[in-house]
């Protein structure tokens, strides 16, 4: 029986077939297929078979990027001039396509360097988008794009969409958002980090946020548990000093979902307050903060007297949470959105990466 929520789901053997079939029909126009699942069904390794039985096919991961990241490397890929910033808008470029390329945009569900972002819906709606709109007529162009939801997307953008069954089983058993013992409370802790990537002085901090205080040496006594193993990936940063992130990003969403919103907003702040306030010296908080600090400025709790629901409220608080560091950690201050990458697409507010629509 399908794991899926989705009625029509296929295995992915089936969904790889019926996408090959659907790239080599004939036909006389550009078309485009949303590639829908959950986390571990399967969706970016089928794309990836895609790409070795079309080895010329345009492969973009979006994992971790920006929009306009996205949009350059679409271009590379195509072997089309871009500028660098991007003040020719991306609709320009996509009007340059020739030969009927097959174009792939894997994981954008995964877009963006912070947690609480919007890159997801920029990348689709100002990359796949601008691909199926602004193509030149006649152009038989093939688009695969893997999503969360195929459905959805077809429901919005038309084209066809295949789901695939099965996917994301997260680890032995999921703590209980009751269950107050130490691991599972420093697992919900890591899962309000906004960077994928944590030092472990930063995990202390967001344990504490959470109201479970634990020091590093608890935290490295909890990494030498066999329980650990199965969720935690253990790296490095460039100076040597130890990291932690989730060895599926699909347990962070998860165990973010668990958490109730006004909860999660409180610890938010409380984060914001701990890293204002942390030593600049040490070189795993600056790290840190430097490229997190806005997303968690993103999901703290609105300040008294604003709507909760107007975007200019939020982002009128992200300023202000930001305000007071500027001199402490520029890169949070100056690049918030998008932790330093270039110049947004035109008309793009540099908060629009990352407040929640």
């Amino acid at each position: 029986m399908s794991t899926s929520p989705y009625p029509d789901a296929v295995t992915a053997d089936l969904a790889l077939n019926r996408a090959l079939r659907w790239i080599d029909r004939p036909r006389d126009h550009s078309a485009w297929m949303w590639i829908g699942g959950r986390a571990g069904s399967g969706r970016t390794a089928l794309l990836r078979e895609v790409v070795v039985r079309h080895p010329a096919a345009a492969y973009v991961d979006c994992a971790g990027r920006s929009a306009e990241e996205v949009a350059r490397d679409v271009a590379a890929a195509l072997d089309i001039r871009a500028t660098d910033s991007f003040k020719g808008n991306f609709a320009t470029v996509v009007g340059q396509i020739t030969d009927d390329p097959v174009v792939i945009l894997a994981n954008t569900q995964w877009a963006g360097r912070l947690r609480t972002t919007r890159e997801p819906e920029r990348v689709l709606g100002q990359v796949a988008h601008a691909l199926i709109e602004h193509h030149r007529r006649g152009l038989r162009m093939r688009l695969l794009v893997e999503v969360d939801d195929g459905p959805g997307r077809v429901a919005e953008w038309h084209g066809r969409q295949l789901t695939l069954e099965g996917g994301f089983e997260p680890g032995p058993a999921l703590p209980s958002p009751a269950d107050e013992a130490p691991w599972p409370s420093a697992l919900r802790a890591l899962g309000l980090a906004e960077h994928r990537f944590v030092p472990l002085s930063i995990w202390s901090v967001l344990c504490s946020a959470l109201g479970r205080d634990m020091s590093e040496v608890q935290l490295e006594s909890l990494l030498d548990d066999t329980a650990a193993t199965e969720w935690i990936h253990r790296t490095e940063d460039g100076t040597g000093a130890p990291q932690v992130s989730f060895k599926q990003e699909a347990a962070a969403r998860h165990l973010r979902g668990q958490m109730p919103a006004d909860e999660a907003e409180r610890c938010h702040a409380r984060i914001v307050t701990a890293l204002s306030a942390a030593d600049t010296s040490d070189d795993a908080t600056r790290w840190y903060a430097e490229r997190a600090l806005a997303g968690h400025a993103a999901g703290s709790r609105p300040v008294r007297g604003t709507s909760r629901g107007h975007r200019g409220s939020r982002q009128g608080r992200i300023r202000n949470a930001l305000r007071g560091v500027r001199g402490r950690f520029p890169w949070a201050a100056h690049c918030p959105g998008h932790g330093g990458s270039p110049t947004p697409l035109p008309g793009t507010p540099w908060w629009a990466a990352f407040v929640p629509g």
